[in-house]
This record gives structure tokens, sequence and C-alpha cells, in this order.
């Protein structure tokens, strides 16, 4: 391990493993500090939750907003964030309507803050919930109500959009859904691979006033 040259209050850290647990090594050092973080997100989720749904997307800027930095402060996602939440917890309240014993969740998250090669911002993002309030994230254009409907609602929200202005703005990678559980170690080892991504030190902005790196606290 070395300390990050660029922010010297970080940790590189050059192996395959973290607390025995895989991460995408070929990606290139990653940020010991931001896998201390992941990695107590997903413990807080499995404490509150016997099984936890996980899902993996990113958020992407319109071109329309050229490359001013303003445009492209972390407000961005702080109100993305707070609108997913009361539209998740609006769900909640309507699903405890309808059926009283339906289950309520917890949301965690992390989310990583990159610039791609053509110099743009864009967010990945990690969402963990009770699997059984959401086990998917649903059709992507399904004219019901489902995760990946809110995802969507709630990005072009924070960008004071229209959901056609914001068509495309979201992606939903491949296998982009998680579930597991203490005895399930395969998919959580599965996922913490895949959400490391976050966590690596590569595309990573540092100085410009913006946190590169967030989740929640509780």
């Amino acid at each position: 391990m070395q300390i990050n040259p660029h922010n010297r209050n970080q940790t590189l850290l050059f192996d395959y493993n973290y607390l025995k647990l895989p991460i995408m090594f070929e990606k290139g050092p990653m940020i010991l500090e931001y896998l201390d973080t992941l990695y107590g997100v997903i413990q807080k989720s499995l404490s509150a939750h016997k099984r936890v749904c996980a899902m993996r997307f990113d958020l992407r800027f319109p071109l329309s907003m050229g490359y001013d930095a303003e445009n492209f402060s972390n407000e961005a996602i702080s109100r993305f964030i707070e609108s997913l939440k009361a539209k998740i917890r609006h769900d909640r309240t309507r699903a405890r309507l309808e059926r009283p014993y339906a289950h309520d969740t917890d949301i965690r998250y992390v989310w990583a803050r990159e610039l791609s090669r053509e110099d743009r911002v864009h967010y990945h993002v990690a969402l963990l919930v009770n699997r059984d309030a959401y086990f998917t994230l649903g059709r992507f254009k399904s004219s019901e109500q489902n995760m990946a409907g809110r995802i969507i609602e709630a990005w072009a929200s924070a960008l004071r959009l229209t959901l056609e202005q914001a068509e495309g703005l979201v992606h939903f990678p491949d296998n982009a859904v998680y579930r597991f559980e203490l005895e399930e170690p395969q998919q959580l080892q599965a996922f913490f691979h895949r959400a490391s991504y976050l966590c690596k030190v590569n595309s990573k902005q540092f100085g410009n006033g913006q946190h590169g790196f967030g989740a929640s606290r509780h």
C-alpha cells in the first residue's frame, strides 16, 4: 500500500482482495478508504435486512449542458438521492395500504464521480434495499411502476428535465442486480467485486472541490 499522491489522506491498495473479498485489481489501484466505506454500507444493509437486493447503474449528464463545471456539481447526485428516497418511501406507503404486511426497506447507496475519456462527468451508483421489498429493477420501459422507472424519474428530477429530455441518461449495465444474504457468500462476493469498480483511483478527479465518492451514512 502507498499514499495516494493526489490526496495524501487516502491509501492506495494494490491487491486482488480486500478482507478476502475479490476486487477489480485489473482496473488499477483501489482507494482503501472507499473500500472500507463500501464494505460498511453492505454490512449495515445486511444488519437491517436478512436478504439484500443490490442494483448497479450509471447516471450521465446531457450533452446540452456543455462542459460548464457549475452544471456538474455534486448537488445533482444529492438531489437524485433525495428524490429516489422519496419515491421509494411513497411506494412503500402505498404498498402497506394495499397489503398491511408489505415489507419496508432501508435505503443505502454508494456512488462514485468520474470523468470519461471525453472529460464528461458521470456517476456510478450502487443501491442496496430489502430484497423482500424489491427483487428486481423491472422492465426499463414498462408502463408499470418499478425500480428502474423510479431511478430514471429521480435523475430527471435532479437535473430538472422532463422524462423525454432525460431519455438515455441512465444506463443499466448487463447483470445489474445482485441478491445476497449472509448465508450466500458467493453472490455477496460477486457484488463486492462488481462494486469495487467505484473505488478505483483511475478516472477520479482531485482538487476540484467536488467529492469523488459518497455513501449513505446510516
